[in-house]
């Protein structure tokens, strides 16, 4: 949809024009005519007897009649061309997880913003079914339409060809073009710190994983948390096993249990006392919370996606990893609204200090963790986030002395003082020395070999 410049009402155009009048027809000549409604500005005299409102113009409104069209009176008390945005979800907002991150990112952003107006659909993880979606989105009038799951770029990339006049935004979509652009954090960070925290607790120095969609962002982060693990024990091992989506899509098994369950209950048969995970619900943690009330163990799990991902786990829930989608809402929107959005400008937000402001983070539950492992986690959190390290890898997959891949990548091992580029952490499909996976995945106690990446499946999401 097109941006439209507004300008005065004919009534108020008309009073400065015989204003202007009393002083001759070379005022008029010689006079400028003010920016519009929406324009940016400096000052106020940039607009057409209209007020530079944080450097937009705009005018005072009580009521929708104050404004022309199609601008509208927001509860700031201005008329200003309305922002209309269309949210397309891969998962549900009813669970917990992913899904639930964005819808509370859209509901920051609605409050903070009041030009903007949105909708969403949600439930669309086929390809078919989303470029329908935006589709319908574009008949409606939206003048953005934001999809949630690196798995939805493919129909976003072609409903952007086809609606030039729309702008998308793809999360981890990694595609730039001139209305096309994608956005995410890296929550390689926050694994990072996950992982430091899960080798503070583990006695049998055996980590479980479970791997949701096989992409390089999904191996980026299970390598995070290795090397995490790694800052306290070179000696800890991390056990992955995959479900192959976001979520299980089939129906519960014979025993009533959804495939989350079940791998998160075979890392645990095969000796491992922290399991991780990356799924779009709390499915692994609330395995981990039944098996230690069924056999009384000393075990662990770490959340993922929401602050209060603990909930599923809160006798063995150390802490989560989550995301903040509200301050980047807020600041993508109002740069559409300005229209000084940059579609082919890398967005990918580092960790911040301050959780307010963070997309990603990762938080430490003292109730199960306790107050000393929250204090080692924040030491490191700010190693981070300091200045300097925007951007910036080395943190997490620098290290001073030579570490090792499993096999997958040319060449094999990290050199001392290395760091990995932005490049090859977004195609990033191998894993770090440390990462198993069982000879037989059926039994639980079989041997364990280096885990390889499954190929063509990562290769075919870069």
């Amino acid at each position: 949809m097109g941006r439209t410049t507004l300008y005065l009402p004919a009534g108020l155009l008309v009073s400065l024009l015989m204003t202007l009048g009393s002083v001759g027809c070379t005022a008029i000549v010689d006079t400028d005519v003010g920016k519009g409604l929406g324009d940016t500005c400096s000052s106020d005299d940039d607009c057409q007897g209209a007020q530079c409102v944080d450097g937009l113009c705009a005018i005072s409104c009580a009521a929708a009649a104050d404004c022309p069209p199609p601008s509208v009176c927001t509860s700031a008390s201005l008329c200003e061309l309305p922002l209309k945005v269309g949210f397309i979800y891969v998962g549900v907002v009813e669970d917990e997880g992913w899904t639930l991150t964005h819808e509370e990112g859209r509901q920051v952003a609605v409050e903070q913003l009041p030009f903007l107006t949105t909708d969403f659909v949600s439930n669309v993880f086929l390809p078919d079914d989303a470029l329908q979606a935006a589709d319908d989105f574009v008949a409606d009038g939206v003048n953005v339409v934001v999809a949630n799951s690196f798995s939805l770029r493919g129909p976003m990339t072609t409903a952007a060809e086809t609606h030039l006049n729309t702008k998308f935004l793809t999360c981890s979509g990694n595609v730039r073009t001139a209305n096309h652009g994608t956005y995410f954090g890296r929550m390689e960070q926050a694994y990072h710190l996950a992982g430091y925290a899960a080798a503070h607790v583990t006695t049998t120095k055996r980590l479980g994983f479970v791997g949701s969609f096989i992409t390089p962002e999904v191996v980026r982060h299970i390598n995070a948390f290795t090397r995490g693990a790694h800052r306290m024990d070179s000696s800890i091992v991390v056990e992955v096993r995959w479900e192959g989506f976001w979520f299980d899509l089939d129906e519960p098994n014979g025993e009533g249990k959804f495939k989350e369950t079940v791998l998160a209950e075979a890392l645990l048969d095969g000796g491992a006392d922290v399991i991780a995970h990356n799924m779009d619900n709390g499915r692994a943690l609330a395995a981990v919370e039944q098996r230690k009330l069924d056999t009384g163990m000393d075990l662990y799990c770490l959340g993922n996606d929401n602050y209060d991902a603990c909930d599923r786990g809160p006798t063995t829930c150390i802490g989560t990893s989550y995301w903040n989608w509200g301050p980047l809402y807020v600041n993508l929107f109002d740069q559409i609204h300005r229209n000084s959005w940059d579609p082919l400008q890398v967005i990918n937000e580092n960790i911040r200090s301050n959780p307010e402001q963070s997309i990603p983070n990762f938080s430490v539950n003292t109730s199960v963790g306790g107050n000393d492992l929250a204090i080692s986690v924040s030491e490191l959190l700010a190693d981070l986030a300091k200045p300097g390290n925007e951007h910036k890898s080395f943190e997490v997959f620098g290290s001073e002395s030579e570490y090792c891949s499993t096999g997958q990548r040319e060449p094999n091992c990290i050199q001392s003082g290395e760091e990995i580029t932005d490049d090859e952490l977004i195609t990033m499909c191998w894993f770090v020395k440390g990462v198993v996976e069982k000879a037989d995945p059926a039994d639980p106690q079989s041997n364990d070999i280096d885990a390889q990446v499954p190929q063509p499946e990562c290769d075919t999401q870069q």
